[in-house]
């Protein structure tokens, strides 16, 4: 097996007891993504040979994850959680031993910021500088979550830890030192690169800092947003030309957003089509579809399955779901260009009446 085809690692079977959750640490999300997802895409990014999940705690609803994002990953399970070491011995008794030149790549699945870039060029730091041991760290810190080990010197390193309970990759990485191994740290300038996760403070830590950067990215690429910390936007979210994103807006899931659209003040729009010049204000939207010029709100929600006509409008206090009028009270989610639905306040029927009808009705109130 050659250098450029490494085996990668990733460590998913900690508890994350810190984080006090019913559900696996790895199971919880920064932008939209699972940390374990953002393990894996960076494993994925330097193509390798094998894909090895090491899982534990809850280990069912990890598979179930994995099963999404990476199918052809190896499932190596660890029985008990003992340390990370345990981990890695787990992971390559799932796989075919590898060649004396092989490498092995080990990755915890609590850094969400460690991206292909970084993965990449960290290979290149091992391969160039012929380390045994290359680690991932800052100038300040040499040690954190990630690390390229020549896996002979690997396999060396744990026999020499057999018996010992608990020890981690940082005495792996000390074996190796002890046995003449060259110990290699590819530093990067970026804290957030390797900023973990261990609690709920450093995830809405991570996360804000990660929605920064996506928001960032999507200024420069021409979508204007008018108040950059209370903007959310994930991962998955595409956005075109102009869309302008008003204060509190929330976008989350696979959302597109059409060039020229509106969204917001304090609107939240999930896994959702857009359609240019559509303006959606003090909303909630989900896996709808709010067509091209279409007005829908303030305070109006489209539940799952609403399909919003073109130059349609959508009035205040309305609830529109995937049916027909009589199949029930609340508005349809099929409206025709020009027509408006209203509901009153005290959650009475909808009706629907004509723009004309409506431009009427505003004079009669304003008189």
């Amino acid at each position: 097996m050659s250098v450029t085809q490494p085996v990668v690692v990733v460590l998913a079977g900690g508890v994350g007891s810190r984080m006090n959750s019913s559900r696996p640490k790895v199971l919880h999300t920064v932008g939209g993504h699972t940390l374990l997802r953002h393990a894996v895409d960076a494993a994925e990014a330097i193509g390798p040979a094998e894909l090895v999940v090491v899982v534990s705690y809850q280990r069912e609803l990890v598979r179930a994850q994995l099963e999404e994002i990476a199918p052809g990953a190896i499932v190596a399970v660890q029985e008990e959680a003992q340390g990370t070491v345990d981990a890695v011995r787990a992971a390559l008794a799932a796989v075919d031993a590898p060649g004396d030149d092989a490498v092995v790549v080990v990755l915890c699945a609590d850094l969400p910021m460690l991206d292909g870039v970084t993965m990449r060029a960290m290979m290149s730091t091992h391969r160039n500088d012929r380390d045994a041991v290359t680690v991932l760290g800052t100038p300040d810190d040499g040690d954190d979550g990630a690390y390229v080990f020549d896996y002979v010197n690997l396999r060396a390193a744990l026999d020499a830890t057999i018996g010992q309970p608990q020890s981690s990759l940082g005495d792996v990485v000390s074996s190796v030192r002890l046995a003449g191994g060259q110990i290699g740290i590819h530093a990067v300038g970026d804290e957030w690169v390797v900023r973990g996760v261990d609690d709920r403070r450093q995830l809405a830590a991570v996360s804000a800092e990660y929605n920064r950067r996506v928001v960032d990215r999507w200024m420069r690429a021409g979508v204007t947003v008018m108040d950059p910390a209370t903007t959310w936007i994930e991962a998955d979210v595409d956005l075109g030309n102009d869309v302008t994103l008003l204060p509190g807006t929330m976008l989350q899931g696979a959302t597109s957003v059409a060039a020229g659209a509106t969204i917001g003040p304090e609107t939240t729009v999930k896994d959702s089509e857009v359609g240019e010049q559509a303006v959606i204000t003090r909303s909630t939207v989900e896996l709808s579809v709010v067509g091209a010029g279409a007005h829908v709100g303030p305070y109006s929600r489209l539940r799952p399955g609403s399909q919003i006509d073109p130059s349609a409008v959508v009035g205040s206090f309305v609830e529109t779901r995937h049916a027909t009028p009589d199949e029930q009270s609340e508005p349809s989610g099929q409206l025709e260009p020009g027509v408006q639905l209203e509901q009153s306040a005290d959650g009475a029927d909808a009706r629907r009446f004509s723009a004309d009808e409506d431009v009427a009705k505003r004079g009669m109130e304003e008189k």
